[in-house]
């Protein structure tokens, strides 16, 4: 039996309105709100309809873990894409379509394309291009600005705070990082700002002080990482953090021991990296060159693609190739410093903007 043009037309209607109301509102204490539509995000509140209803309701944003949005335009998933491969500037024209499109399509676009582009800059200075790091700060003021009530406000002063650090004016990323902590938002900014601070310890020289503070930071985060998975990374970059304070403490024995019991367990490359890294550096400071340098080599051949440890890791590894082949001789010794010039030119020709290419 045939159906009629209107109950067909209201079929669609209803398939149409299902599919429209398609987005996920993830709580923090585990449950979600699912087959929303989210209308706007900011730090107050979440709002969004339930089902058919035309009534928007609101939820205090500061539960909310984070939402999950059905409908995405392809420019963002090229973007996001693009960003993991550490092709920023296709990244950045991807998220540059993605802020023009309109509100109405996607009312959550804007804002979040804004703080993926300072995000973008960032881990492009981050990479060894520091001159992109007032580029960062400049795009987070501009959504800040903006949008001054943003869901990412506080992912955007973290973003300024770190990257001053990065650019040596720690006078002024204390004052970000404390603004945060003076806000008490939420705990998974407090900890990276407490992070920040201890940071500025470490580069001061104040290792002792930054290792204090590191355990303190960790004790505070453990419990709170089991509610809130994203703090579980943090935990062990706080790790290697403590682990390069023993280094500059020059407790070569102790900082070995520690970085060696991290690698068992770690299972993210940008904690394993750093771990072989800091291996490396008790290694090297004991002039156990051989050691040193297959722990820097580690980083190459696995976590090449951690721009913030990899390079560091090629420019030490040749180091020790050029140190060995002085008590070589012979083709022996020719090979190896063949190998040495060959990984000094890779990485110039990947990470031409770091401050290790440009270190004979």
């Amino acid at each position: 039996m045939k159906q009629s043009i209107p109950a067909v037309s209201a079929v669609l209607a209803m398939f149409l309105a299902q599919a429209v109301c398609a987005d996920t509102i993830h709580l923090k204490k585990g449950s979600a709100i699912k087959d929303v539509q989210v209308s706007e995000e900011n730090i107050l509140e979440t709002i969004y309809v339930l089902g058919e209803s035309k009534l928007p309701q609101k939820y205090d944003s500061k539960k909310v873990a984070r939402v999950e949005y059905e409908s995405k335009p392809l420019e963002w998933e090229a973007a996001e894409e693009a960003k993991k491969q550490s092709s920023f500037l296709d990244a950045l024209d991807k998220y540059s379509k993605c802020v023009e499109m309109t509100d109405e399509e996607y009312p959550w676009l804007r804002q979040y394309g804004m703080f993926m582009i300072g995000e973008t800059y960032k881990a492009m200075g981050d990479s060894g291009d520091a001159s992109k790091y007032a580029s960062a700060i400049a795009s987070y003021q501009s959504l800040l600005k903006a949008m001054p009530n943003t869901i990412h406000k506080y992912g955007c002063l973290l973003g300024i705070g770190e990257s001053l650090l990065s650019m040596n004016k720690p006078d002024d990323a204390t004052a970000v990082f404390q603004q945060v902590l003076a806000d008490k938002y939420d705990p998974k900014y407090d900890i990276p700002a407490k992070i920040g601070l201890a940071k500025i310890l470490e580069v001061g020289g104040k290792f002792r002080e930054a290792k204090t503070k590191y355990r303190e930071i960790y004790t505070e985060a453990r419990p709170l990482a089991e509610a809130d998975p994203g703090l579980k990374d943090i935990l062990n970059m706080i790790l290697v953090r403590e682990g390069t304070c023993l280094v500059g403490m020059q407790k070569w024995d102790e900082a070995q021991t520690f970085f060696d019991d991290l690698i068992k367990t770690a299972t993210d490359y940008t904690v394993i990296a750093g771990a072989y890294n800091g291996l490396g550096d008790c290694y090297y400071q004991k002039r156990k060159l051989e050691e040193a340098m297959w722990a820097y080599l580690r980083v190459v051949i696995l976590c090449e693609h951690i721009s913030s440890e990899a390079p560091k890791a090629f420019y030490f590894a040749q180091v020790c190739m050029r140190d060995l082949a002085t008590k070589m001789s012979g083709q022996q010794q020719k090979d190896v410093q063949e190998r040495a010039k060959k990984l000094q030119a890779e990485l110039r020709r990947k990470f031409p903007g770091s401050p290790y290419a440009s270190r004979r």
